[in-house]
């Protein structure tokens, strides 16, 4: 995939998305105002924020093949605080007790599959960016972080059959998981 193709595609999806946030966390007068309504607007700046790190790293990941650490990581203390204000605000303190929880579990899910995995495979840059994807999740709920933690998977499949029967079987490059773990952690936020 040429640089300006993902470049391109990374704008479109950030018009997309910008779209959804703004349509799902904005009811109109006349609806029923939905059981999380109250935390709508906590809900939209976390999104927000991953959106921003989304959009960079699935350029980064594509071109390079990986995550750099002064994004991922410096995305921890914002989208943390993020939290911790949504859960003050909101009266909700245990649900940062559970994102903290989806953090780590899914980064360790993924320290296993790295382990596990051929050497190549999974990085530790995919390994940081599950721990921040697990945040978000598991604010949201059980839900939300299994489908975060499966979605990836399921979204690059498809593209690794075809990169596969364009190299008629031959293993080519690697194919990059982060831009998958994005994608698959904002549906799964957005479909709740």
């Amino acid at each position: 995939m040429s640089s300006s193709h993902s470049v391109f595609s990374s704008f479109v999806f950030t018009l997309v998305l910008t779209g959804c946030i703004s349509q799902i966390h904005q009811p109109s007068a006349t609806a029923q105002k939905p059981p999380y309504a109250r935390t709508a607007p906590a809900a939209n700046a976390q999104v927000w924020h991953m959106h921003k790190v989304d959009v960079t790293t699935q350029v980064l990941d594509l071109r390079t093949h990986r995550l750099p650490d002064r994004i991922v990581l410096s995305a921890y203390p914002v989208l943390l605080a993020l939290l911790g204000f949504a859960a003050v605000g909101t009266g909700q303190p245990a649900r940062l007790g559970s994102a903290v929880i989806g953090g780590l579990a899914l980064a360790g899910a993924y320290v296993g599959l790295a382990l596990a995995g051929p050497p190549g495979g999974l990085g530790l840059g995919d390994v940081k960016l599950a721990g921040l994807l697990g945040l978000l999740a598991g604010w949201f709920g059980l839900l939300v972080w299994v489908t975060a933690l499966v979605a990836p998977f399921l979204l690059a499949a498809p593209v690794a059959v075809v990169a596969l029967w364009r190299a008629r079987g031959r293993p080519g490059p690697p194919l990059p998981l982060g831009p998958f773990m994005l994608a698959g952690c904002l549906l799964a936020v957005l479909g709740r």
